[in-house]
């Protein structure tokens, strides 16, 4: 149900340091993820664009948010699994929540786009999960003045957020 055969189908490839044959429940675990934490967050230095650790592992997450490698079917089904909503929770407040937004500017960043990157992939009851407290405060306090850093981008990400649902 949620195994993976890393080695054979090419899965695993974004992380090494998995079993070859791993539960997708234990890379969502609150202390596997807690403890891979301070790497994630290292993982701006490709900013302002996302590094493809996070296409690997939120395409477990969402399997629509992984970019298709060389050779891939982007189409390819992939079964949803019951738990995905615990899992993103975990990871959310986790790694969003407790990580990207109690940090730097362009952590905080990469947390605007992941939000805007996950939103239109996510069922509505899921939304509530990434529309968390701490990622509406970071929204409003870079909203209230144009001075503020992160002014653009946190009114791109609301308008963005506007444009889904006013679509639907």
């Amino acid at each position: 149900h949620g195994k993976q055969a890393a080695v054979a189908d090419g899965e695993g490839k974004g992380f090494p340091f998995l079993r070859q044959d791993y539960d997708v429940k234990e890379v969502f675990d609150e202390v596997f993820l807690a403890s891979i934490r301070p790497s994630l967050l290292r993982a701006t230095t490709t900013h302002p664009r996302l590094h493809s650790v996070w296409y690997d592992l939120l395409g477990l997450l969402v399997p629509a948010f992984k970019k298709p490698r060389e050779g891939e079917d982007a189409e390819a089904e992939i079964a949803e699994r019951d738990d995905a909503s615990n899992d993103l929770q975990s990871f959310w407040t986790t790694i969003v929540d407790e990580g990207l937004l109690q940090s730097s500017s362009e952590r905080k960043f990469l947390a605007m786009e992941l939000l805007k990157r996950m939103s239109p992939l996510l069922a509505a009851g899921d939304l509530q999960i990434v529309l968390s407290d701490p990622m509406m405060v970071c929204l409003k306090q870079n909203l209230k003045r144009q001075e503020n850093y992160l002014h653009t981008s946190a009114k791109k990400c609301v308008r963005y957020l506007y444009s889904l649902m006013k679509r639907d």
